[in-house]
């Protein structure tokens, strides 16, 4: 893995000060779902941060490549992004949380399925 052309995901999520923000201002909101939107809205946004998109797994071929790495398991996943310059590890011996979105990002790019920008 060449490390000087790494993009380190951690780096793109939301700090855990933040992350606790975030939390504890869904726990007081009246209406759950808006507290559980904005989480999945910071998730998100790394993926917008990346790629400036959002995986579409209506499309089945896209659903294909998301299985696949699920299957092959986030050790095939962490040797493809690292091939392709973006490590997800989150630091702590594991991966972030969007791994396998990531990845198949990733491979429909490099498939021709999606264009980045």
């Amino acid at each position: 893995m060449n490390t000087s052309n790494i993009i380190r995901v951690i780096d793109l999520l939301p700090s855990e000060d933040s992350t606790r923000a975030e939390r504890a201002k869904m726990a007081e909101s009246p209406e759950p779902q808006i507290g559980s939107f904005m989480v999945s809205e910071s998730r998100e946004g790394v993926l917008i941060k990346l790629f400036g998109d959002l995986p579409d797994y209506r499309d089945k071929r896209v659903d294909m490549i998301w299985n696949k790495f699920l299957e092959g398991g986030k050790e095939d996943a962490i040797s493809y992004c690292d091939a392709k310059g973006i490590d997800i590890r989150d630091g702590h011996g594991s991966t972030v949380k969007v791994w396998c979105d990531i990845a198949t990002m990733l491979k429909a790019m490099e498939l021709g399925i999606i264009s980045q920008g």
